[in-house]
């Protein structure tokens, strides 16, 4: 750990500490018979929203949509890869742009529970709706929907997609903190 601290500057969570991390950690990993992913380390942003008065009301819109578990069936064409029907079925809450009974954004509350007193959302745009500020107007529909029900709300995003940084953001989230967190998986 003390070498990982010396590569850093002012924090070990700084860009250069974690590319340092990333360099140590993969020819060991490999060593050992686990092979990359796609998804092998990412490093984000969190983001909370714990107080509906900072939530940014400006960015709601006529067409955002709370959806409903409607027997499992769902009256919309879904341009996101969200499960819908499956998700509702399971209790999660979800907030949605639809147009033309198409459904081109969502905003949704994950599953599971990882941060007692606390909710993390994710957020999807069909390609051919984005930079509308759907994303913005689903996340605050949810945010205040869950802290009007006392919980907090997280929200995270990797470090480099910034649409979702300004999403979250636009919506009236606060930074929280960095984290950095590593996947391999081991061929047996």
């Amino acid at each position: 750990m003390r070498r990982y601290a010396e590569k850093g500057g002012e924090s070990m969570f700084e860009d250069v500490s974690l590319a340092w991390l990333n360099e140590q950690l993969i020819p060991y990993l490999e060593a050992r018979g686990y092979q990359p992913s796609r998804y092998w380390s990412k490093w984000g942003y969190t983001f909370l929203a714990d107080d509906s008065k900072q939530i940014r009301r400006d960015v709601l819109r006529r067409d955002t949509v709370r959806l409903k578990n409607a027997g499992g069936f769902l009256p919309y064409r879904n341009r996101t890869t969200y499960r819908i029907v499956e998700a509702l079925q399971e209790g999660r809450m979800f907030y949605a742009t639809v147009e033309h009974r198409t459904l081109l954004s969502v905003a949704v509350t994950h599953a599971g529970k990882r941060t007692p007193g606390a909710v993390e959302i994710g957020v999807e745009t069909a390609p051919e709706a984005r930079r509308r500020g759907l994303a913005a107007a689903n996340t605050a529909a949810l945010a205040l929907a869950l802290l009007e029900k006392g919980e907090a709300v997280i929200y995270q995003c990797n470090r480099y997609n910034t649409a979702s940084l300004k999403t979250a953001l636009k919506a009236g989230f606060r930074i929280e903190g960095k984290f950095f967190h590593y996947v391999a998986h081991l061929q047996l």
